[in-house]
């Protein structure tokens, strides 16, 4: 988990993202209500993204026991978005886009080019490869290159329980995170 301070909670939550339609929210309406668990993807065509993205769905259960809502949200375009969840059956998950990447900046999340293009990206998408993820055929209207992402789970408060920055494509948080994860939210509840 790194360093919670990176972020500025009210510039995320003062932040927008858009649905498939263009619609806008404030981030900070997801958490109002329930406490939120918030995976970043670094574009919706990334063979990283979108095997985290099924992995984090297949084991929704243990991430939302505690209570938390998952959100996905990527930087393309709103119209790559029903795309993007429909391809990987991601039926009915909250799958929202921020095209400025203020949210990704607000959430203290790494970018650029020398962040992506370095040894261990290439290492993470042959395994993932090689585990049968595929990458889609890249546009701009599927995000930016250079954004990595990470998790954030955040409490109805507005309070940051857990932060993961990526440092390359394909940098996950451990398996073990789900139940520290779980652990936060729920003493959050």
């Amino acid at each position: 988990m790194d360093e919670l301070n990176s972020i500025n909670i009210v510039n995320l939550a003062n932040c927008s993202v858009q649905d498939a339609t263009g619609a806008s929210l404030k981030v900070g309406h997801l958490w109002t209500n329930q406490n939120v668990i918030l995976v970043f993807l670094r574009h919706f065509a990334c063979i990283a993204c979108r095997a985290h993205a099924q992995q984090v769905w297949a084991g929704r259960e243990q991430y939302e026991k505690s209570g938390a809502k998952l959100v996905f949200i990527g930087n393309g375009s709103p119209a790559y978005v029903e795309y993007f969840r429909k391809e990987l059956s991601l039926n009915p998950a909250v799958v929202l886009t921020d095209p400025t990447l203020q949210t990704f900046y607000a959430a203290g999340f790494k970018r650029g080019f020398f962040r992506v293009v370095q040894l261990q990206s290439v290492i993470n998408a042959a395994k993932l490869a090689l585990k049968g993820f595929k990458q889609a055929a890249y546009t701009k209207e599927a995000g930016t290159h250079w954004q990595l992402g990470g998790v954030l789970a955040v409490s109805r408060s507005g309070k940051v329980l857990y932060h993961y920055i990526s440092h390359s494509l394909g940098d996950f948080p451990p398996e073990a995170d789900i139940e520290v994860i779980g652990a936060a939210v729920r003493n959050e509840a």
